[in-house]
């Protein structure tokens, strides 16, 4: 039976993309944290995502439905919409992205596999 992942990306307003075109990268603080992520190793994502939660940095774009997180990962990236539920903007998931697993807890994507996130920082994940 297929379960149902949150999927949270990294996404910035109209007005901080016009910041970025505008004055570079790291004018936005979300920006230079997405683009951190996309380019660490595995063992340091945890906390750059921990670090991106605690900041708000991350909006829960879509409910996929699959076996497991790397069934979700499939689906989100082939597109299979009839188990994509997209609450906004999605990107297929990627490096940086955090999902939330049903009785499992928060993961992060990693560039090989998922990293477990502590449960704790899970209120910290902006869900608009």
């Amino acid at each position: 039976m297929k379960k149902t992942f949150d999927l949270f990306q990294i996404k910035l307003t109209d007005d901080e993309v016009d910041m970025v075109n505008a004055h570079g990268h790291s004018s936005v603080e979300k920006q230079e944290a997405k683009i951190e992520m996309t380019f660490a190793l595995s063992e340091k994502i945890y906390q750059l995502a921990e670090d991106a939660m605690a900041n708000g940095f991350y909006t829960k774009v879509a409910k996929i439905k699959a076996n497991d997180l790397e069934d979700m990962f499939r689906v989100g990236n082939l597109g299979v919409e009839d188990q994509i539920e997209r609450l906004g903007s999605m990107a297929s998931p990627s490096v940086g992205d955090v999902v939330f697993a049903e009785g499992r807890g928060y993961y992060v994507i990693a560039p090989f596999g998922f990293t477990k996130m502590a449960d704790a920082d899970a209120g910290k994940v902006v869900t608009a």
